[in-house]
């Protein structure tokens, strides 16, 4: 893998100071980024793709690659619980997020525990300096990398794609623009028909899947970063309108854009 084709997409600390009931049920979760979380008061309970749920203890922490459906249940003998989390994602050639490659536990405990809650940690106590923070940024999520490599079973992916490359580069760079497949043929020098058999052999979904799943993935990325309108994100993510990001979002990630921003951030 060539070093100076990554790039740190997103990386961002939040804590819960909002205190969560027990037996708050998030069903099917589904985040762009990758997420580590943390309980600082009570515990949870996780599972992935509809399978058991499994106790999250109070010393450990969950990983969640990038879009992996989870259900979590809050609990706490208090009746509270309180945590801090992180989303990150780091870009290969500026197409390819690094952190799909890696498929963690879905939890940690312990000692083993311990470098991932450093990180979430480290990104809450950034400097005040913003010059200082970008470098403190790159420190952390260069650790949570090599972290991550230590626990996880890594596959990666970077020559899956290298036939339609020039298509994913033209999705990545013009989402928010109108697109056709045979815009996406024509970056790649084949026929539409080629390219179409061509682009599901190596992504295993249609190219305009991928431009949607995409444009979600932004559009989610926007509900967590600001505070945005659901028209404004709607423009930046090529949707005709609120109602077209909205009808499209529920049924990719299960929830509307404004439950998402709501359940995402609590």
């Amino acid at each position: 893998m060539d070093l100076s084709k990554l790039s740190i997409h997103f990386i961002k600390g939040y804590d819960g100071r909002r205190p969560l009931p027990d037996g708050y049920l998030q069903r099917d979760k589904l985040m762009p980024y990758f997420s580590v979380v943390y309980p600082t008061e009570g515990y949870y309970e996780l599972s992935v793709e509809d399978g058991p749920l499994r106790t999250v203890p109070p010393d450990g922490c969950f990983l969640v690659p990038p879009g992996v459906r989870h259900t979590l249940l809050h609990r706490s003998d208090t009746g509270q619980l309180r945590d801090r989390w992180l989303f990150f994602s780091v870009m290969y050639r500026d197409v390819l997020d690094v952190t799909a490659w890696f498929h963690p536990p879905l939890f940690l405990s312990g000692t083993a525990a311990v470098p991932f809650r450093a990180a979430v940690d480290g990104l809450l106590a950034l400097s005040e300096d913003p010059h200082r923070a970008a470098f403190q940024k790159l420190r952390i999520a260069g650790q949570l990398l090599e972290d991550l490599w230590e626990v996880s079973d890594f596959r990666p992916a970077e020559h899956r794609l290298d036939p339609i490359l020039p298509a994913v580069e033209l999705i990545r760079h013009r989402y928010a623009q109108r697109l056709t497949v045979e815009d996406m043929a024509k970056a790649c020098g084949m026929s539409v028909s080629a390219f179409h058999r061509t682009f599901r052999e190596a992504a295993r979904t249609t190219p305009m899947q991928y431009l949607m799943d995409h444009r979600l993935k932004q559009a989610a990325g926007l509900l967590l970063q600001g505070s945005l309108t659901l028209s404004q994100i709607a423009e930046c993510c090529g949707f005709c309108d609120e109602f077209h990001l909205s009808h499209n979002f529920k049924r990719g990630y299960g929830v509307s854009p404004r439950d998402y921003r709501r359940s995402a951030l609590r």
